[in-house]
């Protein structure tokens, strides 16, 4: 929490150094301000609550009394403006011990943290009994102006209660001896002298003399931030006083933003932002506000803050609806005009749907057409490709074959000729069908992996990883993939195919139907994936 304090002071003594200058724009970066604390509000929540059990954890630990009145004390504190039926139950506590101690300073002190936690729920004439039963004779002078500072509190928050010409004065007129006594009291403490001045001069009238004083006492760096929230709070009620709203808003919103951050929800100055922003014309903020400091009201049970945010909220609430009414007319008013150009829009589009629908036919006969002829062309120019590579590379191998046959004729005769019978053996020898027909075949692998590089890897895409095909680098190696490969060139035909491997029909049917049983797709789907196989050349059309 003393980090959280740190911030807090950071922010609101940037927010002071600005307040001279104050216009719409630093209204409106305090109000962004104001609005991001409120969303984050349940992670303030949280961070005041491991505070609390921090506090709760400390106190188990304690076996010596005034120990534990101390962290008692201090639990009080946290929860006497956050959480009034829990803040009782301490303060209870906190009274029980102090008796148990039997110490004039320690049963003032509990006795005042009482009365306050009574006081910020509206029970006054309980806070005064439990204020009754305190002994001031042998108690220091800090616990005296506090006591005198919250039994005066009790005559002027019954003031703002009645809120009226004929019952207000009176508790005043009660309330300002006491702060006098608790200004007396409050000696070399200078916060706590010029807090109680600066409430003493608002209550009186003395506008100005409250104005020097609550703006010494926001300007001061070592003002604790809770109050700060009541400080900044109290400068927003005198510019509200002078007729200032302009001034008191910025002022309050500083107040709400340190209430926030402390979890304060006996809190004031949100339902004060609420009530300026109103009359600025801000609806939206001001009903928000309202909605959230009435929450925070009846979290805490403060009777006298619900009885004030009761005043105002009809008011806003009113206005609220009277803008949901407008909104709605206008809604109304514009779903109206929609429909009108809806219709309209309507009737064109329908007498457009009737004139475009022969061009749309027309445009996909064109569209068809095109595609079939682009695919005619694809075949054509894949057809030529085919043709090129393979008839350059059969005229090349068929010219090799006849001069090397004819070569191996030459020398076959010549041996003949010459009675050398055991040479033209050798020559003959020379030629091995076999070898001719694998060179053959390695020739075919080379000149298609020409025109269709990829075709090995597209092919295995068709199968389950245990039925794909490893091969060497420009080979086809397996007769099935040679066998797709001539139906990927156009040839189909099981007879052609079976001639130029050297197989039979049988054998070519066997291979062709095991490799369509082992792929992923049905058999007319597996043939038009394998033609759907794009060579380099076709990918560059």
């Amino acid at each position: 929490m003393k980090a959280l304090t740190r911030i807090i002071f950071g922010f609101v003594f940037s927010c002071l150094l600005l307040l001279p200058m104050a216009g719409k724009a630093n209204i409106d970066s305090l109000l962004k301000e104001l609005d991001l604390v409120l969303d984050n509000r349940q992670d303030h929540i949280s961070k005041k609550r491991a505070s609390i059990q921090t506090l709760r954890m400390e106190l188990e630990k304690h076996q010596d009394d005034k120990k534990q009145f101390s962290v008692l004390l201090n639990l009080c504190e946290e929860y006497q403006s956050f959480n009034f039926d829990t803040a009782y139950i301490y303060t209870e506590q906190l009274v029980q011990l102090a008796h148990k101690i039997n110490d004039p300073e320690f049963i003032a002190k509990a006795r005042v943290r009482q009365a306050f936690s009574l006081l910020s729920a509206g029970l006054f004439r309980e806070a005064m009994d439990s204020l009754q039963l305190v002994n001031l004779d042998k108690v220091s002078l800090p616990v005296k102006s506090d006591y005198y500072g919250t039994l005066a509190r009790c005559y002027l928050d019954i003031s703002r209660f009645y809120n009226d010409d004929k019952f207000g004065p009176g508790y005043i007129e009660k309330g300002i001896p006491l702060l006098d006594t608790a200004i007396l009291y409050a000696g070399k403490n200078k916060l706590e002298s010029l807090s109680h001045q600066g409430n003493r001069a608002l209550m009186k009238g003395e506008l100005d003399h409250a104005l020097r004083i609550y703006k010494e006492l926001t300007a001061s760096l070592e003002l604790p931030s809770r109050q700060l929230a009541r400080e900044s709070a109290g400068l927003g009620l005198v510019h509200q006083a002078m007729g200032d709203d302009d001034q008191a808003l910025p002022h309050l919103i500083i107040g709400a933003i340190a209430d926030e951050l402390n979890c304060v929800k006996e809190n004031t100055a949100l339902m004060l932002v609420a009530q300026i922003l109103y009359q600025k014309g801000d609806y939206e903020r001001s009903d928000r506000y309202i909605d959230i400091a009435l929450s925070d009201a009846n979290f805490y049970n403060a009777r006298l803050r619900k009885f004030q945010i009761l005043g105002v909220l009809p008011l806003i609430k009113a206005r609220q609806v009277t803008l949901s009414e407008q909104k709605r007319l206008q809604l109304q008013i514009f779903i109206f005009v929609l429909s009108a150009f809806l219709l309209l829009s309507l009737v064109l589009i329908y007498n457009n749907i009737l004139k475009n629908r022969a061009l749309r036919q027309k445009e996909m006969k064109l569209t068809q057409a095109y595609q079939e002829l682009e695919a005619y062309t694809m075949a054509l120019y894949e057809a030529d490709k085919i043709k090129e590579n393979y008839i350059g590379h059969f005229f090349q191998r068929n010219t090799k074959f006849i001069k090397y046959a004819d070569r191996l004729f030459k020398n076959t005769r010549k041996s003949l000729g010459e009675q050398k019978i055991s040479d033209a053996q050798f020559h003959v020898k020379q030629f091995n069908g076999r070898r001719e027909q694998k060179k053959l075949l390695q020739e075919f692998d080379k000149v298609f992996l020409t025109i269709f590089p990829n075709f090995v890897e597209q092919f295995n895409v068709l199968f389950p990883q245990e039925y794909q095909y490893t091969v060497e680098q420009g080979a086809l190696s397996y007769p099935e993939l040679r066998i797709f490969a001539l139906i990927r060139l156009g040839v189909k035909d099981n007879e052609t195919i079976a001639r130029a491997l050297d197989y039979s029909i049988n054998t070519i049917y066997t291979y062709k139907t095991k490799v369509r049983n082992q792929s992923f797709l049905e058999n007319e789907e597996f043939d038009a994936a394998v033609m759907d196989i794009q060579g380099l050349q076709t990918e560059k059309v």
